[in-house]
């Protein structure tokens, strides 16, 4: 069974549209790659953000208006970690306060990391890896916490069905990485939280990458024949995926790498127009008209 290599994507939870995009797009820089819908609740969007430099690892998002705040705890995954090269972290740390968003030094595993919150109180970290680069721009999904139920289960579905590796423990947290070129972190603090309550200002999930379908459908088996509750396959249309609770409650998908974003826009008008999946298409202008107009 191949081990996972990196994070396909990771999914949260925010209130107001447009100043998630004026935070993620405007302070943040990254860039918006795809506006579609909630494909099981369409009156909201789904956002689509990348690094400026590529679009593997995303880091998307659900606005759900003036809905209740979430509250943290367990079934969720916790603080995001965004990469960025050894040499910014003083240049985050000045934008952040010319921003006048509130910052902590601080590590990830044993990387120098900024832990902030966006205007949901949604819990982010700019993490410095090992290249430098006179571009300071955020280069990727770097990782997250997973905040589970019973952490020392959550841990060992890492290693046996991820195929992840302990890389980093001290008192309070341990730390696991991929057996692959990627330098992205999954970080369970030890401690087995209580049930959380989903909204804005939580994350829902986390998303694994599979390459295809042929992969995706042999992990379905491999996780279903050891007893858990695993979903049918799903199309997303940019990936196809399949979700399960691991043992710790956190919601895991695992998302093929095809067929992409380009597959309803080409690269070099990612994120400027509504797509939306062909079923929805008939109700195209009923949705535009019921969706807030977006601060392109």
């Amino acid at each position: 069974m191949p081990t996972i290599t990196s994070i396909h994507h990771i999914s949260a939870m925010v209130g107001d549209v447009n100043k998630n995009i004026h935070f993620y797009r405007d302070l943040l820089g990254l860039k918006l790659v795809k506006q579609t819908v909630n494909f099981d609740d369409p009156s909201h969007y789904h956002l689509y953000y990348s690094s400026p430099h590529n679009h593997q690892g995303l880091l998307t998002f659900f606005p759900l208006g003036n809905s209740k705040a979430g509250q943290i705890g367990s079934g969720q995954v916790g603080r995001i970690a965004l990469s960025v090269p050894k040499n910014a972290l003083d240049f985050w740390r000045q934008k952040l306060k010319k921003a006048n968003i509130a910052f902590q030094e601080s590590q990830w595993g044993t990387k120098p990391a900024l832990f902030f919150s966006d205007l949901d109180n949604l819990d982010i970290a700019l993490v410095a890896t090992s290249d430098k680069s006179q571009n300071p721009s955020i280069t990727g999904l770097h990782g997250s916490y997973l905040l589970s139920s019973n952490y020392k289960a959550s841990q060992e579905f890492l290693q046996k069905n991820l195929g992840l590796a302990p890389a980093f423990e001290d008192g309070l947290t341990i730390s696991f990485t991929f057996k692959s070129d990627s330098e992205q972190e999954i970080i369970i603090p030890k401690v087995n939280y209580q049930r959380g309550e989903m909204g804005p200002g939580t994350v829902h999930h986390i998303a694994w990458l599979v390459n295809d379908l042929e992969e995706l459908k042999a992990k379905q088996t491999q996780l279903t024949d050891q007893g858990f509750n695993v979903t049918v396959i799903r199309d997303r249309k940019y990936f196809q995926s399949i979700y399960l609770r691991e043992p710790g409650k956190v919601i895991f998908e695992f998302a093929t790498k095809v067929p992409g974003l380009t597959v309803d826009e080409p690269v070099d008008s990612l994120g400027q127009n509504l797509q939306l999946p062909s079923r929805l298409e008939q109700k195209r202008q009923q949705l535009i008209q019921n969706l807030e107009p977006l601060d392109l």
